[in-house]
């Protein structure tokens, strides 16, 4: 299944996470070392540790990083409405379960700050992370479905400039 033929979207697929993030590192290199103000929104989580641990060792020195998780972009759970601009925003069960191992008590906040998708829409270039086998529905909801506040990655859709970095063939 090609979702590309309606978006002007880069898929870049491979199997091994390290491959991904090292290539996924050169773009982000790529983009602040090209870009005149560059803007970098910072994803949390597993799927970019292997990608900052990339940039850190490459780097000497207008985009959104984001990685995708179930049906979110960022902290951006589904909802019944959608929020513009970056909120507080209260995490559900299933987040804070996968979160869990990033705190060392386990002791996992009850809410977060994220960008709000208007914020995530308004970049030049989006990249993407979305690794592991459980991304894989979440991606085909995100980019080929209708766009819906209860899957706030599939406003991505409305965007004309996303890398998106896989493991998962669509």
């Amino acid at each position: 299944m090609t979702l590309s033929h309606k978006l002007n979207v880069r898929w870049i697929v491979k199997e091994d996470d390290n491959t991904l993030s090292e290539l996924a590192a050169q773009v982000l290199i790529d983009v602040l070392m090209n870009t005149a103000r560059p803007v970098i929104g910072f994803a949390t989580g597993g799927t970019p540790r292997k990608l900052y641990q990339h940039l850190v060792r490459k780097s000497q020195a207008d985009q959104q990083l984001q990685r995708h998780w179930q049906d979110m972009i960022g902290f951006n759970e589904p909802s019944d409405r959608l929020e513009i601009e970056t909120h507080v925003t209260h995490l559900s069960e299933g987040t804070r379960q996968a979160n869990a191992l990033y705190f060392q008590d386990g002791t996992v906040p009850l809410q977060a700050i994220t960008m709000g998708m208007g914020s995530i829409l308004h970049a030049k270039k989006i990249i993407l992370l979305a690794f592991g086998s459980v991304k894989r529905q979440a991606l085909l909801r995100a980019f080929s479905g209708t766009i819906d506040t209860r899957c706030p990655a599939s406003f991505l859709q409305l965007h004309n400039n996303i890398i998106i970095f896989t493991d998962q063939i669509l």
